[in-house]
């Protein structure tokens, strides 16, 4: 048994490591203490169970998911939805931009199942991607927006849907159109109109 333990602690080390480097970079939220813990998320299930109850308080749903994405890292379907989910939980986190690159660092190649969804395997990074790309261009930083949203063409765009992708290309647009290439903001919204209407 002791041979085993020291077989295992380098695994168990890595494990503690990549906790620590969660909530480094995703600080809890001033309000965490005050909110109870309403559901503890051990599978994908659960997550979407809670997400899609009427009553749940926002804060409460963030406190869930942020403590699932955590604890659950390695399982990729609830940490990378958990995460995509997170922001609707509480907008006004200071922290979600490192949530959002943290879950583009892990998560990018994270194949949704399609069972009882009807969209595409890569909807959930594409979320991640939408919402951290629209993050970046509200703060002027349009050249991580643009290289952000081109990694997603270049590596996942078969596998993102339709309206999700007419999303992101119009932040793309506006990007390219805010760093000054006007013409290829102009023909990209061309495209996306005669492609997806």
């Amino acid at each position: 048994s002791l041979l085993l333990f020291c077989l295992l602690l380098p695994i168990i080390a890595a494990c503690n490591t990549r906790s620590n480097e969660f909530e480094r970079r995703m600080p809890k939220p001033q309000w965490w203490d005050r909110v109870p813990t309403e559901v503890e998320i051990e599978t994908y299930s659960d997550l979407l169970a809670f997400w899609q109850k009427k009553d749940r308080k926002p804060e409460a749903f963030f406190k869930a998911a942020y403590l699932a994405a955590e604890k659950h890292y390695d399982e990729l379907e609830i940490a990378a939805t958990a995460i995509s989910l997170m922001p609707y939980g509480d907008p006004s986190y200071p922290h979600v931009e490192s949530l959002l690159e943290y879950g583009v660092e892990h998560y990018f190649h994270f194949k949704r199942s399609l069972a009882n969804y009807s969209g595409k395997p890569g909807d959930t990074t594409a979320n991640i991607v939408e919402k951290l790309a629209s993050l970046y261009v509200g703060k002027n930083e349009y050249e991580k927006a643009i290289q952000l949203v081109e990694r997603l063409f270049r590596e996942r765009k078969g596998e993102v849907n339709d309206q999700l992708l007419e999303l992101i290309t119009s932040i793309y647009a506006e990007a390219l159109f805010e760093k000054g290439d006007h013409l290829a903001a102009c023909r990209l919204l061309e495209q996306a109109i005669a492609h997806y209407h």
